[in-house]
């Protein structure tokens, strides 16, 4: 039997301490699933501002410990607490790059900067920890440096077994600044040790590097894996990922159902299940209140809890909305993002008071009102790598209306009434009429009661947790050390991309 591995997650946010988006629900539950299945984990992570060690009982470990990039020198504090599912946790405390900023992300000028301190300072914590992982597992670009940096001399013997996996959860942020879209001059080669002037480190593709010095490359969905080797999805970096597809892999979220379950979930105004089914409605009627949407049980209600940005399909709904409004639906919208998104949301809010409610300012407890209240949740998504909306809402029994990509494509069957097929409703191509045509197929289907409620029972019994999830990462782990160690312990199914053990 193969030897529980040590595990290193670095992400730049992670539940409960931090959060942004869907990173931190992953990033908080993996650790928990991967010690679930005898392995054990420690993650790294900034202290941010939002994080107060001492409502988190955090403790202090070591102080001022200095990290030289280029000819400055930086200090961080390190700090001990422990997951939500009990593994060891140490944040990465600096006042200037993270105490002192109210935001996670979002500081072009010295963002790099900000996580390649943060990455230097996780692998010289290791260091004087005296651990060494099996794994160092790298979130996102925030993490993406750490495959590059371990080949320079000052952290090359210490991790030489060390193998590196690096997950991108979504190819479109690179780094601090949008350098895909800058001048082709400009832009990172990825190749060879960064240079530590601060001009140099500004123009850094983090995730670029990460993806080219990782000894494995994962990402959220099968689908999203095939999809970022095109110029579609690529956003740049299409053919080194090409280049490296024998070592690209696709896998799908979970869902931590102790949290994203109307049986448990305490945002609820009811809780409810499959076997009480009908007190779904008294969350329909909660929402509708909350929502300012009128007192109706029987008008089909539309959800959407979301990033309020281009990539979400906003464009399209903002198309059709006066034609979706004349179909006798309610829409509500919880979520934040790109401003003129949020002010036409308000703009439409007024004219249509009482059909179209929306909370602008991201709140799981609302979120939470929506999965539960609605009949339908939408995700017109131009790209997705994984969603976990979609998951969510088919526990709630809230049905999904979604674009077929990603891992959207993944999850959502397209409902085939004749044969009693399916989990949703899917649209190919991304235009708007295809998304009004897809809802109205909904909204057809939701006035045969007996069929819909049948529906709802077979999406609130589909299971989409994380344990199987945890198992192919540990099959990609060792896949990963495999090509540390050029040892052939592992092959592979020719058509698909699954790890199995001869």
């Amino acid at each position: 039997m193969p030897k529980p591995l040590s595990i290193a997650l670095v992400s730049g946010e992670i539940k409960p301490y931090s959060k942004t988006g869907g990173l931190a629900d992953v990033t908080g539950a993996l650790p928990g699933a991967f010690g679930a299945i005898g392995h054990e984990v420690r993650v790294f992570t900034p202290l941010h501002q939002q994080i107060d060690p001492k409502a988190h009982h955090l403790k202090r470990i070591m102080a001022r410990v200095p990290v030289i990039i280029g000819t400055k020198t930086f200090h961080y504090n390190l700090w001990l607490g422990t997951t939500s599912g009990g593994q060891t946790i140490y944040f990465i405390d600096n006042y200037d790059f993270f105490k002192s900023r109210h935001k996670l992300y979002g500081y072009p000028k010295d963002g790099n900067l900000r996580y390649y301190f943060f990455d230097k300072a996780v692998l010289d914590a290791m260091m004087r920890l005296q651990y060494h992982p099996h794994i160092i597992h790298c979130h996102d670009w925030h993490a993406g440096l750490i495959p590059n940096l371990l080949s320079a001399p000052a952290f090359s013997a210490y991790f030489f077994y060390t193998a590196t996996v690096m997950t991108i959860h979504n190819i479109a942020f690179q780094s601090a600044s949008e350098l895909h879209h800058g001048s082709a001059r400009k832009r990172d080669s990825g190749k060879g040790l960064p240079k530590e002037d601060l001009a140099s480190i500004r123009q850094l593709n983090m995730l670029l590097r990460g993806i080219t010095y990782a000894d494995v490359i994962s990402t959220v969905s099968d689908k999203y894996a095939h999809e970022i080797q095109t110029p579609g999805f690529g956003c740049g970096l299409e053919k080194v990922l090409h280049k490296r597809r024998r070592r690209l892999f696709g896998i799908l979220n979970g869902i931590d159902y102790s949290h994203f379950d109307p049986r448990y979930d305490t945002n609820l105004h009811v809780s409810y299940h499959l076997d009480t089914l009908n007190r779904k409605l008294r969350n329909k009627s909660f929402l509708q209140e909350k929502m300012e949407l009128d007192q109706d049980d029987n008008i089909p209600l539309i959800g959407m809890a979301t990033r309020i940005t281009e990539q979400k399909g906003f464009d399209l709904l903002f198309e059709v909305i006066d034609k979706l409004m004349e179909l006798h639906v309610q829409l509500a919208i919880v979520g934040a993002g790109e401003t003129q998104y949020e002010r036409k949301i308000a703009k439409y809010q007024k004219k249509y008071p009482g059909r179209l409610g929306a909370h602008l300012n991201f709140s799981e407890e609302v979120a939470s009102w929506v999965y539960a209240g609605s009949d339908i949740f939408l995700m017109p998504s131009r790209f997705e790598p994984c969603g976990l909306g979609q998951m969510i809402a088919l526990r709630y029994g809230t049905i999904p209306v979604v674009r077929k990509t990603g891992g959207l494509a993944d999850t959502i069957i397209d409902y085939n009434p004749d044969k009693k097929r399916g989990n949703g409703f899917v649209f190919t191509r991304y235009n708007s009429k295809d998304m009004l045509a897809t809802i109205t197929r909904a909204l057809n289907a939701y006035k045969y009661r007996d069929r819909w409620d049948k529906l709802m029972q077979h999406g609130m019994s589909q299971s989409y947790s994380w344990e199987l999830p945890a198992k192919q990462y540990i099959k990609l782990f060792r896949l990963a050390l495999q090509k540390r160690r050029k040892t052939p312990i592992i092959s592979f199914t020719p058509d698909k991309s699954l790890i199995h053990y001869k």
